[in-house]
């Protein structure tokens, strides 16, 4: 188990009709120095409060990597593609973000911007302590980016019926269209760590992964993250006259 790829640069934002109407996932990686694991969780969450009331986002979840203590993880879903570069990377509030980790990080933030084509169901809030993510990164070799779509769907469709499953879903990056983003929540870790990844499911995804991949990219990769906050997105009361 090792941290998964991130990118090296921000993703300028160009045209892509294809995405409106779909999901964009955000993977936010930052690392920070040692001693300020307790620091960035508190700006993370001051970062979830602030953003989780944008209309077009839907879901912000912080979370900590267990193999590697200093890696953090903001993964994000918004609704809207060209909303989110044109307005909300405008927003004074970001520079703001920034500025909280500039003291604290360890490089650069690194942000995966996706489409999420598949779900097995909404990501749940207000799991955090309770929940690990497990994310998995696979880069496809070029013209077989169709085929890992559907390996992929039937993967998430299948553990998706796993109890201990909160959550599964698939991203393809925009980043880089031939690294693909397997982001799983489970609530039980010792069923995850135990049963799920010494499975035969999974054995048999690894073995479809290495017929796909990219021999020329970076080998496939799987990181565990425990969400430490997830909170619900505030809806206003109906109002009474």
């Amino acid at each position: 188990m090792k941290v998964v790829p991130y990118p090296d640069h921000w993703m300028s934002h160009k045209p892509m009709p294809e995405m409106k109407g779909k999901c964009l996932g955000i993977f936010a990686h930052c690392f920070v120095e040692n001693g300020a694991q307790e620091t960035i969780r508190d700006v993370y969450r001051t970062i979830v409060d602030v953003a989780i009331e944008e209309k077009t986002c839907t879901v912000l979840s912080g979370s900590q990597s267990l193999v590697m203590p200093n890696h953090n993880l903001l993964y994000e879903e918004w609704t809207d593609y060209d909303e989110f570069f044109e307005v909300q990377m405008a927003r004074t509030y970001r520079k703001g973000f920034l500025r909280w980790l500039d003291p604290i990080r360890n490089g650069p933030v690194s942000p995966e911007f996706t489409e999420m084509f598949h779900s097995s169901g909404k990501h749940p809030f207000n799991v955090a302590h309770h929940a690990y993510t497990l994310v998995q990164s696979v880069h496809i070799a070029p013209g077989r980016e169709e085929d890992a779509r559907q390996l992929f769907i039937r993967h998430v469709d299948d553990v998706g019926q796993d109890s201990k499953n909160v959550l599964a879903n698939i991203h393809q990056s925009l980043n880089n269209p031939q690294h693909f983003l397997l982001y799983e929540i489970w609530s039980d870790f010792s069923h995850l760590v135990e049963n799920e990844l010494i499975s035969e499911r999974r054995d048999e995804l690894q073995v479809r992964f290495n017929a796909l991949k990219d021999n020329a990219l970076p080998e496939p990769a799987m990181e565990i993250f425990q969400i430490y906050y997830d909170p619900d997105k505030y809806v206003p009361p109906d109002q009474f006259f």
